[in-house]
């Protein structure tokens, strides 16, 4: 099939301005995390910071219900529109907190939080709406290049911390204009993303949501009944729930072990943009350019048993070298394959969800699992750090919570050879094959 230019721009266009959407989240949330993270840990202190994350699990769960009640019934267009309105005015009140001396670590976990939506919320938001914007064959070809953009939005976020890092610990800026100048960049950022969605989206056809109207109560455990009644999703879940707990306790200890070895507040921040910078490059390279002959070679029935074995790696050797160097090993182990192939492929499977339910499930899968296995991972941290208080042997304080990352990637791996066998039969659901009733013969055309 032969397509005029006009298609070809105009498809290019798309991709840009989604690009360009999703590569200004990237910028904003990297530079509100790596600045809360920093003063958080400068002003509170390491161990505190898994109590942050029990309550950003708890605000997960939270923003996920109220996304499963209205993402499947609502345009996904006003749903975008009205989230970024609600992310501008949140740093507008942080900002507002800020000038008014509130504490530290209250206004800095309060900005950690925002963040973590930045990263869970809009994501998961933009690529139903990209999905619904494109049609399944465009998506499959264009969300690769759509995603590079994110990539690209988390280096330059990166590298314009970092820069701004070392220019202000040279000329001794205090470190609130820091603060100060990200959450009105952040702002900025938000009525931007408002503002190209109002003028350049509102022209674009855009499959309405399907919706079958159903209590709030069926609303809410849709995702939970789907998943369950699919063997292959129901061994996913499983599989990311513990990999998410995996990567909390991996998370903690390279936090531990990178502030020990840089405790000043600039140096730190400048080191964890390098450490950032580097991890979005390796996992900008394998998600463009191994992911895909990964899943080919080994097929997408395979491939989500490479993160477990990688997890295991990255906890393996942060137990036997408990340095800094070990834990950047480590943790670049957990990452590369957890964003670059993991995550690109979970996204492939859920796409073969039927569009009425595609949200609802993917809230589950990706909202709802992230915020319990941060919850868990976090309490795991704390028991460890008790005990180890308690009988008072180093070696417990710091590293045996490892152990229960090493736990976790075993289930993880487990349930991902489980998902092997099942996946042939769970293919043939009724649940996953209802998925062709909505699909058009446009569908099925490669652009």
């Amino acid at each position: 099939m032969s397509l005029s230019p006009s298609h070809h721009a105009n498809k290019a266009r798309l991709t840009t301005l989604l690009g360009l959407l999703l590569l200004g989240n990237a910028f904003a949330q990297k530079l509100s995390e790596i600045v809360s993270v920093s003063s958080f840990l400068s002003n509170v202190g390491v161990n505190q910071i898994i109590w942050v994350w029990m309550v950003d699990g708890l605000l997960m769960l939270l923003m996920t219900s109220l996304q499963s009640l209205i993402i499947d019934r609502h345009s996904r267009l006003k749903i975008m529109e009205y989230m970024v309105l609600a992310l501008a005015l949140s740093f507008v009140l942080l900002q507002a907190l800020l000038l008014l001396n509130s504490p530290a670590w209250f206004s800095q976990s309060l900005l950690y939080i925002l963040s973590q939506q930045q990263w869970l919320t809009f994501p998961l938001i933009f690529w139903v709406f990209t999905s619904d914007l494109l049609g399944i064959a465009q998506a499959k070809q264009l969300i690769p290049k759509i995603a590079s953009w994110g990539f690209a939005g988390y280096a330059l976020g990166i590298a314009f911390v970092g820069f701004t890092s070392l220019l202000m610990k040279r000329l001794d800026i205090p470190y609130a204009a820091m603060v100060s100048g990200c959450l009105a960049i952040n702002i900025g950022i938000y009525i931007g993303i408002f503002l190209m969605l109002r003028l350049s989206f509102s022209r674009h056809k855009i499959r309405p949501a399907v919706y079958v109207a159903e209590p709030i109560k069926e609303t809410l455990i849709e995702g939970w009944d789907f998943v369950r009644g699919v063997a292959l999703f129901r061994y996913l879940v499983i599989a990311v729930l513990s990999i998410v707990i995996c990567e909390t306790i991996v998370d903690f200890r390279f936090f531990q072990a990178s502030f020990e070895a840089f405790p000043d507040l600039y140096t730190y921040q400048m080191v964890q943009s390098v450490y950032l910078f580097g991890r979005a490059v390796v996992e900008g390279i394998v998600s463009q350019f191994a992911a895909q002959a990964i899943v080919i070679r080994l097929g997408l029935k395979a491939v989500f048993i490479i993160q477990p074995i990688f997890s295991l790696v990255a906890t393996t050797i942060m137990i036997a070298a408990p340095t800094f160097l070990g834990s950047l090993v480590g943790v670049f182990f957990q990452k590369g394959a957890q964003y670059g192939i993991d995550e690109p492929a979970r996204k492939a499977l859920e796409g073969m969800v039927p569009q009425e339910r595609r949200g609802r499930v993917s809230n589950f899968i990706d909202g709802y699992m992230l915020g319990i296995g941060g919850i868990l991972g976090a309490l795991v941290i704390a028991l460890f750090l008790a005990v180890g208080k308690t009988i008072e042997i180093n070696l417990l304080g710091t590293n045996l919570y490892l152990f229960g990352a090493l736990a976790a990637a075993l289930i993880a791996l487990i349930s991902t050879w489980k998902m092997y066998q099942v996946y042939d039969a769970s293919m043939l659901d009724w649940r996953l094959n209802r998925r062709k009733r909505g699909d058009t013969i446009l569908d099925s055309l490669d652009f």
